[in-house]
């Protein structure tokens, strides 16, 4: 099993599209891609332009077609 953290900066004029569009993808990855298991973005309660998307694979091949290694 792969886990994989990745943290960005959204700009607040972007941040509600942003997050509407990261659970819809990561809800397609998770329904189409073989291999990934879950990937769920999260907002920082203090600051909420602080992303961070924690992404779980099978394997580190699951991971290497998802992200493009």
């Amino acid at each position: 099993m792969i886990v994989r953290i990745t943290e960005i900066q959204v700009d607040p004029a972007n941040l509600y599209e942003y997050l509407e569009r990261a659970r819809t993808i990561g809800a397609d990855s998770v329904a189409n891609e073989s291999g990934v298991i879950a990937i769920f973005p999260m907002q920082d309660k203090r600051n909420p332009g602080q992303i961070r998307i924690l992404e779980i694979y099978a394997d580190e091949r699951s991971e290497e077609r998802r992200v493009g290694k």
